[in-house]
């Protein structure tokens, strides 16, 4: 078939688990995804891309590959015959989206380590490690979704819509099974010296209460200034 592009259109979430990563097991809800919908001019606007775990051989080299729904190069075999290979996945951004996602994944997974090795130490009162959930919205999206919220108290709510806030926000949130604890929201407008944190949205106020305690904390050692988690103990140690 050759080089083929399509447009991604949407994703399933059809895994049970995320996938850890790490001595501390970083979950993130992203990997629970087991396929993509494209737009594709061979097939249609929803066509199924499918993460089976199936890699081919092409010229002696081993690819990673996803089930689609095109036949082979001959166009002879039956539907889903050919496979396909990424090679390259472009992103509009808007100009001024500065803070790329690594940066903010680096902050959380850093973050995660520390709850968890309060959790495992039972400082902190969770059932199981918490599952992450990071994408990037607008600040109109995120106050719909925040005013519509049934799991917030009226002042959070309140505080949370008066905060001044930037146009692109990176959100960050952390959830135990199917219930959100604590929420991060970055300034995706920032530069990465910058403070980076915009404010928290605190559905367990236990949880909240002993981040700030161990901010407050390590922000006396100036080692972690140089430490990606930084904007994070910075804002909680305030």
């Amino acid at each position: 078939m050759g080089a083929h592009a399509v447009t991604i259109t949407g994703f399933s979430l059809g895994l049970p688990n995320a996938n850890p990563v790490g001595e501390y097991g970083f979950m993130l809800r992203s990997s629970k995804i087991n396929e993509i919908y494209a737009h594709d001019d061979q097939i249609g606007p929803f066509a199924r891309m499918i993460f089976d775990g199936e890699t081919i051989e092409i010229d002696g080299e081993i690819h990673k590959s996803l089930r689609t729904s095109w036949r082979d190069k001959e166009d002879t075999g039956p539907i889903g015959s050919g496979r396909a290979i990424p090679h390259v996945l472009y992103i509009p951004l808007y100009h001024k989206v500065r803070i790329p996602y690594s940066t903010i994944h680096d902050n959380v997974n850093n973050l995660n380590t520390l709850i968890e090795v309060f959790r495992l130490a039972k400082k902190i009162h969770l059932t199981c490690s918490l599952d992450w959930d990071i994408y990037l919205t607008s600040v109109n999206s995120l106050k719909e979704e925040v005013f519509k919220s049934t799991l917030l108290e009226e002042n959070k709510k309140l505080q949370c819509l008066l905060e001044r806030m930037p146009r692109f926000i990176w959100r960050a949130i952390a959830m135990e099974g199917a219930n959100p604890v604590l929420e991060f929201l970055f300034d995706a407008t920032d530069i990465e010296q910058g403070p980076l944190m915009t404010c928290t949205i605190e559905y367990d106020d236990k949880i909240a209460a002993v981040m700030r305690e161990v901010s407050k904390e390590m922000s006396l050692h100036p080692e972690y200034q140089s430490a990606s988690i930084w904007p994070i103990i910075e804002y909680f140690s305030k």
